[in-house]
């Protein structure tokens, strides 16, 4: 998470500086030609359309009036610094992708698809085993219990005890000392025989160069589902392009990015198919999210 949010800092802090600076001159040229009723009138309309989600303006941390004004604003809000970075990262961790804001730069992007495809079985690992975590602590409370003192030195008699009464029916069984040491080569064969037993391994199981072909195969048709999967996003972009929504000019890397946050189940929001396109891109999807699923589960297995 941490890392992640560090480096979506890195990739659109200075492009928002850009946009600030542009927005702060936009701002300072129109200033001079309006009075404050306008000011007031604009700031106004500016914030209903804001929160209707319809446009989007810098955001301001401190005005020069009491009043929030458009163009007094002595301080803007920087959305990309560390925290909101950091929030940023663990909703892609978790797929929640709220959209609240998106990386505008092709590194930001390309860096949250990155960051999506490692943390979301990260984070799916760590809530597992946040999951099994109460299980776990009864399991040792309960092992704790069976394995206690008084337990164990009641099994402990218990074994002597055996042991006593097998060796009073063998030697009860002896009907002369002549016949004493011959039953006791016989015993003694018989352990010679289960000890060579359980040393042998069983034709059954698995030998070490067995299982680590298995692995190997295993790992190898993963990989094989991995590049697969690639092949099927950056196909699928150029399809997305050129014949589903090719009238609105997405660029190929837009194309990408959106598919990946699709297959992923992220779903940021900053892009959408068209209405008339959503036919198209429902099958595209889901057959996205197939793959996408069946390459996370491998990593998760992989890493458990």
């Amino acid at each position: 998470l941490v890392i992640g949010a560090q480096i979506m800092v890195w990739c659109e802090s200075d492009n928002e500086d850009k946009a600030l600076a542009q927005w702060s001159d936009l701002i300072a040229r129109h200033q001079d030609s309006m009075n404050d009723d306008q000011e007031e009138s604009l700031t106004s309309m500016v914030d209903v359309l804001t929160r209707s989600g319809i446009c989007s303006v810098p955001g301001c941390a401190m005005y020069e009036t009491d009043e929030p004004n458009l163009f007094q604003c002595k301080e803007y809000i920087h959305v990309w610094n560390f925290q909101n970075s950091l929030f940023f990262v663990f909703t892609i961790f978790t797929t929640i992708g709220y959209g609240s804001y998106t990386p505008k730069t092709s590194s930001g992007r390309a860096s949250a698809c990155v960051l999506s495809l490692f943390g979301i079985v990260l984070m799916g690992f760590a809530v597992g085993t946040l999951t099994d975590l109460p299980q776990l602590i009864r399991d040792s409370f309960r092992k704790h219990g069976q394995g206690g003192g008084g337990g164990g030195g009641g099994g402990g008699k218990f074994k002597k005890k055996k042991k006593k009464n097998i060796k009073h029916s063998t030697n009860s069984t002896l009907k002369s000392p002549a016949d004493g040491p011959e039953i006791e080569d016989e015993l003694d064969l018989k352990e010679d025989e289960n000890a060579n037993e359980a040393n042998m391994p069983s034709i059954t199981s698995p030998t070490c160069y067995e299982k680590v072909s298995k692995t190997y195969d295993r790992y190898e048709s993963d990989l094989k589902m991995f590049l697969i999967m690639m092949a099927y996003l950056f196909a699928a972009g150029w399809f997305y392009v050129t014949v589903v929504q090719s009238e609105d000019s997405w660029p190929y890397l837009f194309a990408v990015y959106f598919l990946w946050i699709s297959f992923s189940t992220v779903g940021l929001g900053d892009f959408a198919p068209s209405e008339e396109h959503t036919w198209a891109a429902m099958p595209i999807i889901i057959i996205g999210l197939a793959l996408a699923g069946y390459v996370m589960s491998a990593m998760a297995g992989a890493i458990s």
